[in-house]
C-alpha cells in the first residue's frame, strides 16, 4: 500500500476540488483488471493504484458507464 498511498491521496484531493467547481467533467480510463497481470512489482503497484483511482472516481461520479466492444453498459446511473 505504501507505493500507492501518496498518489492516491493526491488524486482524491484533485477529484474533490473538481467536484467543487461548476460544470460537467467527463473522465475516460481503462479498467486495469481486464488485462494480463503485470510481471514486475512496480507494474503491479501501478495497476493497483489505477484500480483504486478508478474506484474512487466511480464513487464520486454521478454516472459511470463501462464500454466493451463499443457497447455502453451503465454501471451507475444519476439519481433522479
Amino acid at each position: 500500500m505504501g507505493r500507492v498511498a501518496q498518489p492516491l491521496h493526491q488524486f482524491k484531493g484533485e477529484t474533490d476540488a473538481l467536484r467543487a467547481l461548476p460544470g460537467r467533467f467527463i473522465a475516460v480510463t481503462n479498467e486495469p483488471g481486464m488485462r494480463v497481470h503485470a510481471e514486475t512489482a512496480v507494474g503491479r503497484a501501478f495497476t493497483d493504484l489505477r484500480g483504486r483511482v478508478n474506484q474512487y472516481a466511480a464513487s464520486r461520479a454521478d454516472a459511470v458507464t463501462l464500454v466493451v466492444s463499443g457497447l455502453p453498459m451503465p454501471i451507475k446511473t444519476p439519481p433522479r
